[in-house]
């Protein structure tokens, strides 16, 4: 056991340990959404073609995956002055492994997928936590918006 973190592209032989780690995010974050997502079959359709097509990072400890981002890269909106851009779908990283550079290498390695491909910008959203808003500013993305929502009786 070295402890070293390891970062990498994600195979199917990861879906697993990617798919317990998205439901406990799910747990955390998402109130207002099916908890049971994952597991679904549109949850496991979602991942499988993140892994295929889209761009699917893990870290690991120990030969363990305590952490992932899911991205894609998005053709943009006619207005806009570019014609794609990376997107960051979903990151989780298990609890006793934040704080510690993680979150930002899986960025990172996603941002040099991103520039292999010729992107230029990057986009994500986020629930509006101060952690999260923290997080993001503190690697170089600028707020670009907010997003509202209101719950009908």
């Amino acid at each position: 056991m070295d402890g070293r973190i390891i970062i990498r592209n994600a195979s199917l032989d990861d879906f697993q340990a990617i798919q317990l780690l998205f439901r406990k995010m799910f747990d955390i974050f998402y109130e207002d959404q099916d908890v049971e997502y994952p597991y679904k079959e549109s949850g496991k359709r979602y991942l499988i073609e993140r892994i295929e097509h889209g761009i699917v990072i893990v870290a690991m400890i120990d030969n363990r995956i305590i952490g992932f981002l899911t991205g894609s890269i998005e053709k943009s909106l006619d207005f806009k002055t570019y014609e794609e851009y990376g997107f960051i779908h979903n990151m989780f990283i298990l609890e006793e492994y934040r704080s510690i550079g993680i979150g930002k290498s899986l960025v990172g390695t996603f941002i040099d997928r991103c520039k292999e491909q010729g992107i230029s910008y990057i986009h994500t959203d986020s629930d509006a936590n101060q952690m999260l808003i923290n997080f993001y500013t503190g690697i170089g993305f600028k707020i670009n918006g907010v997003n509202y929502k209101m719950k009908l009786t």
